[in-house]
């Protein structure tokens, strides 16, 4: 089985320089950053790199002022974005309008790629939706960074997004996978599929362990232990019945929600009611480390559904590299992490794992998570994705 490859001083001179690429993901650039911006953001400082995101879905699209023309925005010497405007949004429901629509998006697109100069450009696909860019640009390698199983997802059409999928899977020259469940699966269709977990911005999260840093005020009043997680909140991932359990119980325990709610729930309803649980809403990245400092344990309490059974959250690395105890459902991909990460399953199991972690922390413990989270920063996983890349280019 291909691994990670290792990170060594070797990567440096091999590392690819002066290329341009145009990234392909669902997410505005000011969107909450995830993998796609640390991977990209890092790949720009040797690297010509326009990040691309979606087009407004059409309903999307009527309900805001519609915008003239396509936004291209730089963002530093060598990073761009480009929105692709709202007056030529996707439909399912108009397959005929749909197409003309995207024929006139990708004449857009391509004139914005001539206008930077990106000549035989790589593209960095993030997901499916995007199979159609393949042959449009004079593309000199194809890369697909695959960190979730999207036909999975709650909602999707399974079968158009598994046929787009295999379409991208067909074309690339190099596979990136988050987690070795992803890696399996994808490596069956492309064997040039390779492991590349998530990874951490480890000295902005450090600084939750730093005298200098200031535990938010509103959290000041709070009764400790305070238990804590950071998280974008989707019903149908976020275990809600779980931790209504949990902290009805332990009425004693605040537990602290931090992160975007994307739709509400019953579940989430009667958990947000409890009077010792407190929902923040969401934080700037760099305001994450204050509110780690403030918490007791934290916690990854995650519904293994089909997609999550595939994931390889941030925060885990987050956690650790603030030097949290950490409490998790039990993921397939992180059987490894057991040296530092508690996994619970039922409220018993949960309730036990969060008291132990409290009672047992340690400035040893402590240690021990930072150093596996210096093992994981994304400095570290964009010099391998760099390394891979130029090798594939090289032939």
């Amino acid at each position: 089985m291909r691994a990670t490859v290792p990170v060594s001083d070797r990567l440096e001179s091999t590392a690819l320089k002066g290329a341009s690429i145009i990234s392909f993901a669902l997410d505005r650039w000011t969107d909450l950053p995830r993998c796609r911006h640390h991977v990209i953001s890092r790949l720009a400082r040797r690297n010509r790199v326009l990040f691309t995101t979606s087009p407004w879905y059409v309903r999307d699209a009527v309900n805001h002022k519609l915008d003239g023309d396509a936004r291209l925005e730089r963002i530093s010497d060598n990073l761009y974005t480009y929105a692709p405007p709202r007056w030529l949004p996707y439909s399912y429901r108009f397959p005929r309008a749909d197409q003309w629509c995207l024929r006139l998006r990708s004449r857009l697109l391509t004139r914005t790629v001539r206008r930077l100069g990106m000549e035989r450009p790589i593209l960095y696909i993030w997901h499916p939706s995007f199979a159609n860019v393949i042959g449009q640009l004079n593309e000199r390698l194809v890369v697909y960074h695959c960190y979730d199983e999207y036909s999975a997802f709650s909602g999707s059409d399974r079968t158009q997004v598994e046929e787009a999928e295999g379409r991208i899977l067909d074309a690339a020259d190099l596979v990136l996978t988050v987690s070795k469940g992803l890696y399996s699966r994808k490596r069956a269709r492309n064997a040039n599929t390779y492991l590349v977990p998530n990874g951490v911005d480890y000295p902005l999260f450090a600084a939750a362990q730093d005298p200098v840093t200031l535990v938010p005020s509103e959290l000041d009043a709070l009764p400790r232990p305070r238990i804590g997680c950071v998280t974008r909140i989707v019903p149908e991932d976020f275990d809600a019945e779980l931790l209504r359990t949990v902290f009805t119980t332990r009425s004693d325990w605040s537990f602290v929600v931090v992160g975007p709610e994307c739709s509400a729930s019953p579940a989430l309803a009667e958990l947000k009611a409890l009077p010792n649980v407190y929902f923040l809403g969401c934080r700037q990245l760099t305001e994450l480390p204050s509110y780690l400092k403030a918490f007791d344990a934290c916690l990854i309490p995650y519904v293994l559904t089909g997609a999550k059974r595939f994931a390889d959250p941030l925060k885990l690395y987050e956690y650790l590299a603030a030097g949290k105890p950490v409490v998790s459902t039990p993921l397939p991909g992180h059987t490894t992490f057991g040296d530092v990460v508690t996994f619970a399953s039922d409220a018993s199991d949960w309730i036990e794992a969060i008291d132990e972690a409290i009672r047992t922390d340690s400035p040893e413990s402590i240690r021990r998570r930072q150093d596996v989270a210096r093992q994981n920063t994304w400095d570290d996983r964009v010099a391998i994705v760099s390394h891979l890349i130029a090798r594939a280019l090289a032939g």
